[in-house]
C-alpha cells in the first residue's frame, strides 16, 4: 500500500514537470522570438538612411509607405504607455543591453528545463518499472 502512495505521488510530480516544461518552453520560445526582433532592429537601425522609404507598421497587419525625414533621432518604447525621443546611438545600446537581459533570461529558462529534464528521465523508468510490474502480478 505504502508502495502505491509513493507511485502515486511519483506519477502526480511526473505530471506535473511535465507541464512546468511545456510552460517553460513557450516561455523559451516567447523570449527566442523577442531576442530575433531586437536583432531586427539593430540590424534596421544601423541601414536606415534620411529619405529612404519604409513599411510603416500601423498595427492588426496593416503598413503604410512612409520616408524616413531625419535619422537624428527615434523614439523608444519605455513602457506600455510611454515612449521617450533618443539619438539613433543611444537606442543601439538600449537594444543591446535588452538582448543581453532576455539572453541571461533564455540560460535561466534553459537551465531550469534541463533539470526538470533530468528530473523526469529518473521517474520515467521507475514509473514504467512499476507498471510492469502490476502487469505481472495481475497474471
Amino acid at each position: 500500500m505504502a508502495e502505491l502512495k509513493e507511485m502515486q505521488e511519483k506519477i502526480s510530480k511526473y505530471k506535473l514537470l511535465t507541464e512546468r516544461l511545456k510552460m517553460f518552453n513557450n516561455r523559451r520560445e516567447m523570449v527566442i522570438s523577442k531576442v530575433m526582433e531586437i536583432e531586427a532592429c539593430y540590424d534596421t537601425l544601423i541601414e536606415i538612411k534620411p529619405n529612404q522609404e519604409i513599411k510603416v507598421h500601423l498595427g492588426s497587419g496593416v503598413f503604410v509607405n512612409s520616408i524616413i525625414e531625419s535619422t537624428d533621432k527615434v523614439l523608444v518604447t519605455i513602457s506600455r504607455d510611454f515612449a521617450m525621443e533618443v539619438d539613433i546611438e543611444k537606442a543601439k545600446e538600449m537594444l543591446v543591453t535588452n538582448k543581453k537581459t532576455l539572453e541571461q533570461m533564455l540560460d535561466m529558462i534553459e537551465t531550469e528545463m534541463l533539470q526538470m529534464q533530468e528530473e523526469l528521465s529518473k521517474l520515467e523508468p521507475e514509473i514504467r518499472d512499476f507498471v510492469e510490474k502490476q502487469k505481472h502480478s495481475k497474471e
